[in-house]
């Protein structure tokens, strides 16, 4: 028995169980990136959710805002991937540090094509609804468009819990992030 109580008698190690054996060492440069990102896609979040929540009634108005915000969304998700995704990436050391890990961190990628692709659709949505004149295919546009952004919002901030998951998980951190 180790000192937590469970039986490692068997020589299986934790890594091999899916239980990092210890916690990342995550060099300052690397928190800190990722404290950083964390509140700027938080905060580009929280800018399009208040976009979504005025009133339609002057579509010119409410299209140009959300197109503003869709625009920062989309930066600040590249970003993120960016700053998680690559060769000295944070998934990369917890791939090559804790393999036990790999599948949580293959799963978090595969978020980040779905959230890309979705932000992509929004941002047709929102250019079509740009060209259409008045009339009712505009009116259902803007509807697509804010349930298409709404729904893009619910995915990141459950992507947004899964990562924080994960670097708990890895690193033993609490990164925060505009919460």
């Amino acid at each position: 028995m180790d000192d937590q109580g469970q039986n490692t008698s068997s020589g299986t190690s934790d890594a091999a169980l899916g239980r990092p054996s210890a916690a990342l060492e995550l060099p300052e440069a690397t928190k800190s990136a990722l404290g950083r990102q964390r509140i700027a896609l938080k905060s580009a979040m929280t800018d399009m959710e208040g976009c979504l929540a005025r009133p339609v009634a002057n579509g010119d108005d409410w299209l140009a805002r959300v197109a503003a915000a869709q625009e920062t969304l989309a930066t600040a998700l590249q970003q993120h991937i960016e700053v998680h995704e690559g060769a000295d990436s944070f998934h990369a050391q917890v791939v090559a540090e804790q393999p036990g890990l790999a599948a949580r961190v293959r799963k978090l990628q595969h978020e980040h094509v779905r959230d890309t692709a979705d932000s992509e659709n929004l941002r047709t949505l929102v250019a079509e609804a740009q060209t259409e004149s008045a009339g009712k295919e505009r009116a259902e546009l803007l509807d697509q468009i804010r349930q298409a952004a709404g729904d893009l919002l619910v995915l990141l901030a459950h992507h947004r819990q899964h990562g924080a998951d994960l670097v708990w998980e890895s690193a033993n951190l609490d990164l925060g992030g505009g919460d």
